[in-house]
């Protein structure tokens, strides 16, 4: 459970916790989960994004200090500057994928899905043969006469005589 004080302890258990994530995903989920997961993974896309700049922002405070590399201080702030450079870029290629990610979550909201086909056949499979023939007991019989015709009488012209 995330401590909210301690970043050690917290980016292990995000670490420990996609290491999970990726094994829970091995196998495709139902669509539901996959919804739910998307829904996880962007608000977490966004959380990465605001992590990486908060600590290039705390980078940025370290490049005045006593940071040295092999006892040089400015090998040390160049070294330090680096580092905020690549988490500024981490941040937003983080933000690029959030991005990415919401979309497809987007997308996924919108997308109704078919009930799978019936055992043994794909969608794009047409059936095997036609359906056989009702059996004799359900079949309607043939019509042996029809009704004989009858001239126009006076009920036929709504009642007016005309």
């Amino acid at each position: 459970m995330a401590t909210y004080e301690d970043p050690v302890r917290d980016a292990f258990e995000v670490r420990e916790a996609m290491r999970g994530l990726a094994h829970a995903t091995r196998h495709p989920p139902d669509r539901i989960t996959a919804y739910r997961t998307l829904e996880s993974l962007r608000w977490a896309t966004d959380a990465l994004q605001t992590t990486l700049e908060q600590l290039a922002d705390a980078y940025d405070g370290y490049a005045g200090s006593d940071t040295m590399i092999g006892g040089d201080p400015v090998a040390g702030a160049a070294a330090t500057r680096k580092i905020t450079s690549r988490l500024r870029r981490g941040a937003r290629n983080a933000r690029r994928m959030a991005q990415m990610v919401t979309e497809a979550w987007d997308l996924e909201d919108r997308t109704d899905y078919v009930a799978p086909p019936p055992p043994g056949r794909t969608a794009w499979q047409a059936p095997a043969a036609p359906p056989p023939p009702p059996p004799p007991s359900q079949r309607l019989l043939p019509r042996t006469s029809s009704p004989a015709w009858t001239p126009p009488g006076a009920a036929d012209d709504g009642g007016l005589g005309l």
